[in-house]
């Protein structure tokens, strides 16, 4: 066999290995990498109480890790909560929010008539047949298979939060076991190349992830105070969906706040469009200030290449794609660059 054939085996071996793990062994794994993360995180904390104040560092990051736990748990509890109670608002109001888009649609048609000449009956008739359609389409799709599909997905929910728990518990147990753990990780040479690869991830790949995972928590956060100031009911709601949106390549918050500045202009409600366009304006701000000092200009990650990982992870993991791809794509960079087979 020769060197260049054994080379492209090797290539394909890494990327069918990749992704055979995505895609089965790292949706169980991700709880326990978790309470590793939660252990390493904690453990200074735990050795620094130590040896100072003579506290067993594994009582104090115990319970450092409970404390984590309650204040999380209380958090996600009170979000929880306000986050139905809008869902629940908006079915309530399902009625006037169909009638505001319908008006929406009117305001808008007649923009599009007095700027390009199509009859505004002409483009509305188009849009609600589309809708129309889309709904015909929904309601075929609506048997008793696809029903208990829906309801199957319930298993889902109880799997995270199983998953929650085995974290925090795995992170109680590795915490314990640190020293014991890294010495034996010492021993293993066979693990060398493990630790660079997980090394450069680190400051490469895992970074740039934690990075935008951070700015969408931070955009999330300011969309979610701005609609609030700005009297929506769906504050949370909103704030969720733009700090989500944000995260995607190319798409940004723009993509919903200037739709919607427009329509309050064509409503006359200038305040409420200045308030999206301002919006807009500061989580873009926000962005250009954190992108510099989380990530540092240090990666050099290709937005095309980004956007083209974001979308192969949708298209090959689901909804959890945007992260998968991207690391995924990575890690047979890094394993491929361990063997030297790029060259």
């Amino acid at each position: 066999m020769s060197l260049e054939l054994r080379r492209k085996l090797c290539i394909a071996g890494i990327v069918i290995g990749v992704y055979l793990g995505f895609r089965y062994l790292v949706p169980v794994a991700v709880p326990f990498f978790i309470g590793w993360l939660l252990a390493v995180w904690i453990y200074p904390m735990g050795a620094w109480a130590e040896r100072k104040i003579h506290l067993k560092k594994n009582w104090v990051g115990t319970a450092i890790l409970l404390l984590l736990l309650a204040v999380f748990l209380w958090i996600l509890w009170m979000c929880g909560n306000l986050l139905w109670q809008q869902l629940r608002l908006a079915f309530q109001n399902i009625q006037k929010i169909s009638d505001w888009a319908l008006e929406a649609l009117d305001q808008c048609c007649q923009a599009a008539e007095r700027m390009t000449g199509i009859e505004k009956e002409v483009s509305r008739g188009f849009v609600l047949a589309q809708a129309e359609r889309i709904q015909e389409h929904v309601a075929d799709s609506v048997t008793p298979k696809n029903l208990w599909r829906l309801f199957s997905q319930a298993g889902k929910v109880i799997a995270i939060g199983t998953g929650m728990v085995i974290s925090w518990l795995s992170g109680i147990l590795f915490l314990q076991e640190m020293d014991q753990i890294r010495q034996k990780v010492r021993e293993f040479s066979v693990l060398n190349g493990i630790r660079r690869i997980s090394r450069r991830l680190g400051q490469t790949t895992a970074a740039y992830l934690r990075a935008q995972l951070m700015i969408m928590a931070v955009v999330g956060i300011i969309c979610t105070l701005g609609f609030w100031m700005m009297g929506s009911p769906y504050y949370l709601l909103f704030g969720i969906a733009l700090g989500v949106l944000d995260a995607l390549p190319v798409i940004g918050t723009g993509t919903f706040l200037y739709p919607a500045a427009f329509y309050f202009l064509l409503q006359k409600e200038f305040t409420m469009a200045a308030g999206c366009v301002i919006l807009d304006l500061v989580t873009s701000v926000a962005r250009e200030f954190l992108e510099p000092k989380l990530i540092g200009g240090k990666l050099g990650v290709s937005p095309v290449i980004v956007l083209a990982s974001v979308y192969f992870g949708f298209y090959l993991y689901g909804p959890w794609g945007f992260l998968a791809g991207p690391l995924s794509l990575s890690v047979a960079y890094e394993i491929g660059k361990e063997w030297d087979l790029w060259d």
